[in-house]
Formats: structure tokens, sequence, C-alpha cells
């Protein structure tokens, strides 16, 4: 049943790479990243609900990663998606509320398969054991509790409820073309239980800068098992997502995009397609056209 369970997430892990767009030839060595390796060794359930969460978020790609356009065709699906993410972990509904605020159908097809599952499975679980997950809440707030994750209110010694409420704004605000990377790093911020492979989420950012800066910073979490490089690296996702708004060529180029200069300015010979029109196109001065009429003239007498 281990050796099963463990193909099973290997298999949805090298189906996310590739959703991702990544080349078949680096997926060994995505696999081989810390907080992938050490989801799949321990078969911890975060490899499947990163799976879903890719799933609902980006569409199937032609050599980019491509965020999904959310379709009224598709909120059945889209809301499943959302509930398997919250019902995998908890923790992690944020995505739940980033869908609401573009279809709210969807939203609440996800909200009543969630208040379904724990209708069912009332029989099987009982009401303690939700009382058993706050506590284990509780106990992973506390910066003694080794054991308790890497959590960033652990590490500042922020309220959970605060990185909460940080994060639920930020999944409920952002918009544009970086929004999935955006919504990424608010589920690492609100995650109160933060191990490795929740860093799993940090792999959208990354794959929204620049590449060579992404694998610099993906270098950050190999080494020892420690949580200052780790934030760091989310940090400087960060940073590359808001200055790129100023300098683009801080962005993953996009296949078929000519690459732009690392200053952000044109290079003063490349004149752009008017001016080399205007440079084929350069009207003859009237005396050379009056000369050249005469000369037609004398030549036809």
């Amino acid at each position: 049943m281990t050796g099963t369970w463990l193909i099973l997430c290997c298999m949805c892990a090298v189906w996310t790479c590739r959703r991702l767009a990544i080349p078949w030839p680096a997926i060994p060595f995505v696999l081989a990243w810390p907080p992938f390796a050490e989801g799949l060794l321990c078969g911890n359930i975060q490899i499947l609900a990163f799976t879903a969460f890719v799933a609902l978020v980006y569409e199937p790609s032609d050599g980019t990663p491509r965020p999904r356009t959310f379709l009224p065709v598709r909120d059945a699906l889209n809301g499943l998606l959302a509930a398997a993410i919250g019902a995998l972990k908890v923790t992690q509904l944020l995505p739940v509320l980033y869908l609401a605020r573009r279809r709210f159908r969807a939203a609440f097809i996800a909200l009543g398969v969630l208040a379904a599952l724990t209708i069912v499975m009332l029989p099987l679980t009982g009401i303690s054991i939700y009382g058993d997950w706050l506590a284990q809440l509780q106990r992973a707030a506390d910066p003694n509790w080794t054991i308790g994750g890497v959590a960033l209110g652990r590490r500042l010694g922020i309220p959970d409820l605060f990185l909460a409420a940080v994060g639920i704004a930020m999944a409920v605000s952002v918009r544009g073309r970086d929004s999935v990377a955006w919504l990424g790093i608010a589920l690492l911020i609100a995650t109160p239980s933060v191990h490795g492979y929740t860093f799993l989420f940090l792999l959208p950012g990354l794959l929204t800068i620049r590449r060579d800066w992404a694998i610099l910073l993906a270098t950050l979490f190999l080494g020892v098992y420690h949580a200052v490089g780790w934030w760091m690296a989310c940090l400087l996702v960060v940073y590359f997502l808001v200055a790129s708004g100023r300098w683009t060529w801080l962005r993953r180029v996009e296949s078929g995009e000519p690459h732009e200069p690392a200053s952000g300015h044109t290079s003063p010979n490349d004149k752009g397609p008017e001016a080399r029109t205007k440079l084929r196109r350069k009207p003859v001065p009237s005396s050379l056209q009056s000369s050249q009429s005469t000369a037609t003239c004398d030549g036809r007498a």
C-alpha cells in the first residue's frame, strides 16, 4: 500500500511539472528540489494538494505556464478542485476565496462540497477531532514545539490570526498576470504550520521571474534544514514580483518574446520598425528630382 501511495505521489508530481511547462529533462532535478523531495520521501498529502492547486489555477501549457481563465462552463470542476485543496489541507482554503472573486458560483460549489464532506464524515470522525485539530494548531504556534514547522509567525513571534488575515486580504485582492504567484505567497504567509514541502507554493513565483535568478533563489533551499534561507528566498521573490512592474527584464521571457536589454532601454542602434521603414523610403530631394527629370527629357530628345 505504501508503494502504491508513493507511486501516486510521483505521478502527481510529474503531472504538476508538465502542467507548469517544465521540460522533461529538467523534471528529475525539480523533483529532487527539497520542497518536492521532502513531500515525496515522506508521502505527504501536500503533493496531491499542490497538484490540485496547479490544476485549478493553470491551463494546459504550450511551453509557458499559463494562468487559467475561469469560465462558467468549468464552475463545477473548479469548485471541486478548490474543495480538494481545502479537504486535503484545511489550513489552505485561500484558493476558495481567490475563486470567489472570479467565479462566485464555483466558490459556492466548493463550499458546498466541503460542507457535505464534513457532514458525511461526522459519523466516522466525531466532533472531538476538530477540537484536537485546534489544539494541534495552538501547539504549532508555540516556538518551543520543535516539530511545529517554520511558519512565519513562529519565526517572528507574530500571532497566527494576524498572518491569516494578511493572507486572506492578499487572496481576495490580487489581480493581473501575477495573481497566481501572489496567491502562492499568501498561502505560505497564512498557513500556521509550514514545513519544507509547503514551499511548493513558491514555485509559481519562481516560474514568473527570470530563470537565472529563479535557479539561484531555489538553491537557498539546499543544504541544512534552515528556515532563514527559505523565507529569504520568499522575500526575494516578492521583491522581484514588485520590481518587475518597473523593470520588465526581471520577468521570465516567454517563448516567442524578444529578449529585452538588461537596462530596460532600447539600443540607440535599434530604430524600430517605423524608423526602418522611413529609412527604406527616404524621400528624394526636390533638386535631385528636377535634375533627374531633365536628364530623362534630354534622353528622350
